[in-house]
């Protein structure tokens, strides 16, 4: 990784995490090293990781995820998306009612 990619990743990483519009949220990572479930994902080198995220107000969001990576391969860059909900399934008709 060059000294421009490192400047950049240090100076997203120093801005505070804030939605960028409403739904929107980001984040920015730089790492000493990127491992992943025990193996090294690129050579002992640092990672600049950024993902964004998109909030929909019925509870689905959507989003991407990226990192640099090195294999000893043409592989530079990862990038995760995924879709997802959060929410309720279903409501309680439960009530308590405390008595004396």
């Amino acid at each position: 990784m060059n000294r421009k990619t490192l400047l950049v990743g240090a100076l997203l990483a120093a801005l505070p995490t804030a939605a960028l519009a409403e739904g929107f949220s980001w984040n920015a990572t730089l790492a000493s090293d990127y491992i992943y479930r025990g193996i090294d994902q690129n050579d002992d080198q640092p990672a600049l990781q950024l993902g964004l995220d998109y909030g929909f107000a019925n509870g689905f969001y959507v989003g991407a995820w990226g990192s640099n990576v090195d294999f000893g391969d043409s592989t530079d860059i990862e990038i995760d998306t995924y879709v997802g909900w959060s929410g309720a399934l279903v409501t309680s008709p439960v009530k308590r009612t405390l008595r004396k």
